[in-house]
C-alpha cells in the first residue's frame, strides 16, 4: 500500500473511531454522566398526568394502574358494575370541555404526596386535591378531595390586547 493511501485510511479510521466513541457516549453506553432520576415531584405530577391521559384516551387499565387502596377498588367495583365499553365512555367523558390541566406538588417527601389539579374549562376552573402513595417504586393516587369550582378571571380564549 502506497504511503499516501494508508495514511488516508488511518485517518478515516481515526475519524469514524471518534465518532463511533461520541456517538456511544451521548447514547450512555460508556463514561459521561448518566440521565439523573426524576425527581419526586416530577414523578408525582407525572402519575397524576399519566392518570388524567388514560381517562382522556378511555384507557380503563392504565387508568386504575393509576389508583392504590379503597380508590382503586371502588374503581374496580364500578368497571365491574358498569362494564368495560360503558365504563371506558365515562373516563372519556370526564374530559369533556377540559382545556387545560395544571398540577402542581404541594406536599412530598416519604411514601404520601398531595397534589392539587386544576382542570381548566371555558369560563371557570375545577381544584381538586389528591393524595398519592408511593407502591412498589410507583407514586399512585390513594383519595381525592371533591372537586371545587373556580371562577376563572379571564375566560379561556379571550383574546389579549
Amino acid at each position: 500500500m502506497k504511503r499516501n493511501t494508508r495514511a488516508r485510511v488511518l485517518a478515516v479510521a481515526a475519524l469514524l473511531g471518534a465518532l463511533a466513541a461520541g456517538s456511544a457516549r451521548k447514547a450512555g453506553w460508556f463514561g459521561g454522566t448518566a440521565t439523573p432520576a426524576a425527581t419526586d415531584e416530577e414523578a408525582i405530577s407525572a402519575a397524576v398526568y399519566a392518570t388524567m391521559n388514560a381517562a382522556r384516551a378511555g384507557d380503563v387499565s392504565r387508568y386504575l394502574a393509576g389508583y392504590t387502596g379503597p380508590m382503586q377498588v371502588a374503581l374496580q367495583r364500578s368497571l365491574d358494575d358498569s362494564g368495560r365499553a360503558a365504563f371506558a365512555r365515562y373516563l372519556e367523558s370526564l374530559d369533556a370541555g377540559v382545556k387545560g390541566l395544571a398540577v402542581s406538588v404541594e406536599v412530598g417527601g416519604g411514601r404520601e404526596a398531595k397534589a392539587r389539579v386544576e382542570r381548566v374549562y371555558q369560563e371557570r376552573n375545577e381544584v381538586q386535591v389528591v393524595y398519592l402513595e408511593k407502591e412498589r417504586g410507583a407514586w399512585r393516587i390513594a383519595r381525592t378531595d371533591g372537586d371545587q369550582a373556580v371562577k376563572a378571571a379571564i375566560r379561556y380564549g379571550t383574546p389579549i390586547r
